[in-house]
């Protein structure tokens, strides 16, 4: 189920023609999580916080819950994914990712402030491997 609410959650993120969501200034901000693991990635999970409480998920696999995602992933955040009047100077994510297909979710070992701001784009890159663990970046 977890996999199929990604699927349709990949689908409803504003995706242009270049493949890559848009916030209009000020409506949102973009997160790009580069995927630079040695085993390819069958699901990405993401949990976010602002100054360490909890407000919201978000994951993707692909459509057919069957391929790896491509090396990129995009994440589109609107205000109204905050609590009005947010402070996102304090906005953080945790990620955890699958490298095989039905495989259980393995925790990137940081969590990962992002210097978020509306009308921005904010960069991550979860590195690693299996054996050595994930990080971000």
């Amino acid at each position: 189920m977890t996999r199929l609410l990604a699927g349709f959650l990949a689908l409803f993120l504003g995706v242009t023609a270049a493949g890559a969501p848009v916030a209009e200034e000020g409506d949102g901000f973009l997160v790009r999580v580069l995927l630079e693991t040695e085993e390819p990635v069958y699901e990405l999970s993401c949990a976010y916080e602002l100054d360490g409480e909890p407000v919201g998920e978000w994951g993707v696999c692909a459509a057919n819950g069957r391929s790896p995602l491509g090396g990129e992933v995009f994440n589109l955040f609107r205000m109204e994914d905050f609590p009005e009047g947010a402070d996102l100077s304090s906005f953080s994510m945790r990620f955890s990712l699958t490298t095989a297909v039905d495989g259980e979710l393995c925790p990137v070992e940081n969590e990962f402030s992002v210097p978020a701001a509306y009308g921005a784009t904010c960069r991550v890159t979860i590195l690693g491997s299996a054996e050595g663990g994930y990080r971000a970046e």
